[in-house]
Protein backbone atom coordinates (compact mmCIF):
# COMPACT_ATOMS: atom_id res chain seq x y z
CA UNK A 1 0.00 0.00 0.00
CA UNK A 2 3.09 2.51 0.80
CA UNK A 3 3.90 2.15 -2.62
CA UNK A 4 0.65 3.55 -3.75
CA UNK A 5 0.43 6.21 -1.68
CA UNK A 6 4.33 7.25 -2.03
CA UNK A 7 2.87 8.40 -6.05
CA UNK A 8 0.44 11.03 -4.17
CA UNK A 9 1.32 14.55 -2.22
CA UNK A 10 -1.94 15.79 -0.06
CA UNK A 11 -3.07 18.02 -2.87
CA UNK A 12 -3.15 14.78 -5.43
CA UNK A 13 -4.20 12.45 -2.67
CA UNK A 14 -7.52 14.70 -1.46
CA UNK A 15 -8.06 15.16 -5.56
CA UNK A 16 -8.05 10.94 -6.14
CA UNK A 17 -9.63 10.81 -2.98
CA UNK A 18 -12.86 13.02 -3.20
CA UNK A 19 -12.87 11.15 -6.80
CA UNK A 20 -13.17 7.70 -5.14
CA UNK A 21 -16.07 8.96 -2.83
CA UNK A 22 -18.27 10.90 -5.28
CA UNK A 23 -17.64 7.32 -7.55
CA UNK A 24 -18.86 5.85 -4.12
CA UNK A 25 -21.59 7.91 -3.14
CA UNK A 26 -22.99 7.93 -6.62
CA UNK A 27 -23.01 4.09 -7.43
CA UNK A 28 -24.53 3.57 -3.80
CA UNK A 29 -27.13 6.14 -4.64
CA UNK A 30 -27.79 4.74 -7.90
CA UNK A 31 -28.29 1.05 -6.17
CA UNK A 32 -30.64 2.46 -3.82
CA UNK A 33 -32.80 3.83 -6.81
CA UNK A 34 -33.00 1.13 -8.54
CA UNK A 35 -33.93 -0.81 -5.56
CA UNK A 36 -36.46 1.53 -4.16
CA UNK A 37 -37.88 2.83 -7.30
CA UNK A 38 -39.31 -0.41 -8.68
CA UNK A 39 -42.55 -0.37 -8.97
CA UNK A 40 -43.68 -4.07 -9.16
CA UNK A 41 -41.67 -4.72 -6.03
CA UNK A 42 -43.77 -2.00 -4.53
CA UNK A 43 -47.48 -2.88 -6.04
CA UNK A 44 -46.50 -6.42 -4.58
CA UNK A 45 -46.01 -5.06 -1.23
CA UNK A 46 -48.90 -2.96 -0.85
CA UNK A 47 -51.02 -5.62 -1.79
CA UNK A 48 -49.92 -7.73 1.08
CA UNK A 49 -50.32 -4.74 3.52
CA UNK A 50 -53.94 -4.29 2.42
CA UNK A 51 -54.57 -8.37 2.26
CA UNK A 52 -53.34 -7.89 6.23
CA UNK A 53 -55.72 -4.81 6.58
CA UNK A 54 -59.40 -5.84 5.74
CA UNK A 55 -61.05 -3.01 7.65
CA UNK A 56 -59.09 -0.65 4.98
CA UNK A 57 -61.43 -2.55 1.97
CA UNK A 58 -63.03 -0.16 0.17
CA UNK A 59 -62.01 3.27 2.21
CA UNK A 60 -59.11 3.88 0.16
CA UNK A 61 -59.14 5.80 -2.76
CA UNK A 62 -58.65 3.45 -6.02
CA UNK A 63 -55.58 5.42 -6.90
CA UNK A 64 -54.10 5.48 -3.37
CA UNK A 65 -51.49 3.54 -4.14
CA UNK A 66 -50.27 5.23 -7.53
CA UNK A 67 -50.18 8.17 -5.50
CA UNK A 68 -48.24 6.26 -2.62
CA UNK A 69 -45.87 5.61 -5.03
CA UNK A 70 -45.30 8.81 -6.33
CA UNK A 71 -44.76 10.16 -2.46
CA UNK A 72 -42.36 7.89 -2.12
CA UNK A 73 -40.06 8.31 -5.08
CA UNK A 74 -40.33 11.95 -4.86
CA UNK A 75 -39.05 11.70 -1.05
CA UNK A 76 -36.71 8.67 -2.20
CA UNK A 77 -35.35 11.36 -5.15
CA UNK A 78 -35.48 14.53 -2.70
CA UNK A 79 -33.34 12.55 0.25
CA UNK A 80 -30.42 11.27 -2.68
CA UNK A 81 -30.22 15.37 -3.83
CA UNK A 82 -29.86 16.52 -0.38
CA UNK A 83 -27.26 13.77 0.60
CA UNK A 84 -24.87 14.15 -2.46
CA UNK A 85 -24.90 17.86 -1.90
CA UNK A 86 -24.25 18.24 2.11
CA UNK A 87 -21.33 15.03 0.57
CA UNK A 88 -20.07 17.10 -2.20
CA UNK A 89 -19.91 20.53 0.36
CA UNK A 90 -18.11 18.11 3.39
CA UNK A 91 -15.77 17.07 0.50
CA UNK A 92 -14.91 20.65 -0.56
CA UNK A 93 -14.42 22.21 2.77
CA UNK A 94 -12.21 19.23 3.38
CA UNK A 95 -10.46 19.84 0.12
CA UNK A 96 -9.60 23.82 0.08
CA UNK A 97 -10.68 24.84 3.93
CA UNK A 98 -8.92 22.27 5.35
CA UNK A 99 -11.78 21.97 8.25
CA UNK A 100 -11.16 19.42 10.74
CA UNK A 101 -14.75 18.28 11.37
CA UNK A 102 -14.78 18.11 7.42
CA UNK A 103 -11.78 15.69 7.94
CA UNK A 104 -13.51 14.13 10.59
CA UNK A 105 -16.51 13.29 9.01
CA UNK A 106 -14.69 11.95 5.78
CA UNK A 107 -12.66 9.96 7.77
CA UNK A 108 -15.68 8.20 9.71
CA UNK A 109 -16.84 7.62 6.47
CA UNK A 110 -14.62 6.31 4.96
CA UNK A 111 -14.02 3.40 7.81
CA UNK A 112 -17.67 3.05 7.75
CA UNK A 113 -18.38 2.44 4.30
CA UNK A 114 -15.25 0.79 3.40
CA UNK A 115 -15.76 -2.32 5.17
CA UNK A 116 -19.74 -2.22 4.96
CA UNK A 117 -19.67 -2.07 1.35
CA UNK A 118 -16.81 -4.63 0.86
CA UNK A 119 -19.19 -6.75 3.35
CA UNK A 120 -22.10 -6.29 1.17
CA UNK A 121 -19.93 -7.12 -1.93
CA UNK A 122 -19.27 -10.64 -0.80
CA UNK A 123 -22.34 -11.28 0.55
CA UNK A 124 -24.10 -10.12 -2.59
CA UNK A 125 -21.47 -11.99 -4.89
CA UNK A 126 -23.26 -15.16 -5.07
CA UNK A 127 -26.74 -13.88 -5.73
CA UNK A 128 -25.50 -11.30 -8.17
CA UNK A 129 -22.11 -11.18 -9.30
CA UNK A 130 -22.46 -7.90 -10.98
CA UNK A 131 -23.52 -6.33 -8.03
CA UNK A 132 -21.02 -8.09 -5.77
CA UNK A 133 -18.02 -6.95 -7.62
CA UNK A 134 -19.80 -3.25 -7.63
CA UNK A 135 -19.63 -3.12 -3.75
CA UNK A 136 -16.81 -4.31 -3.59
CA UNK A 137 -15.52 -2.09 -6.05
CA UNK A 138 -17.13 0.90 -3.80
CA UNK A 139 -15.34 -0.53 -0.49
CA UNK A 140 -12.47 -0.43 -1.67
CA UNK A 141 -12.40 2.92 -3.10
CA UNK A 142 -13.66 4.07 0.27
CA UNK A 143 -10.97 2.40 2.04
CA UNK A 144 -8.20 3.51 -0.06
CA UNK A 145 -9.87 6.85 1.23
CA UNK A 146 -9.59 5.46 4.64
CA UNK A 147 -5.94 4.34 5.05
CA UNK A 148 -4.51 6.92 2.65
CA UNK A 149 -6.27 9.52 5.47
CA UNK A 150 -4.04 8.50 8.07
CA UNK A 151 -0.81 8.65 5.52
CA UNK A 152 -1.48 11.70 5.21
CA UNK A 153 -1.45 14.05 7.64
CA UNK A 154 -2.93 17.82 7.68
CA UNK A 155 -0.99 20.70 9.45
CA UNK A 156 -3.94 22.20 11.37
CA UNK A 157 -3.94 25.89 11.82
CA UNK A 158 -2.52 27.59 14.68
CA UNK A 159 -5.35 28.33 17.65
CA UNK A 160 -5.17 31.74 19.23
CA UNK A 161 -4.87 31.54 23.12
CA UNK A 162 -6.93 33.54 25.05
CA UNK A 163 -5.27 35.29 28.34
CA UNK A 164 -7.33 35.83 31.45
Amino acid sequence: MDKIYAQFNLESFKKAAIGALLFGDIAIFAYIYVKFSNKENFENIMSVVLKSMPETGGQLPSDFSAQLYTLMMNFLITLIILVMIYHVFVYYLWSKKNKGLSRGYVTVYAWTAGPLCALSGLIELPKSPLNGLLFLAIGAAYLFVAIGLSQFQESRPSRKKVGL
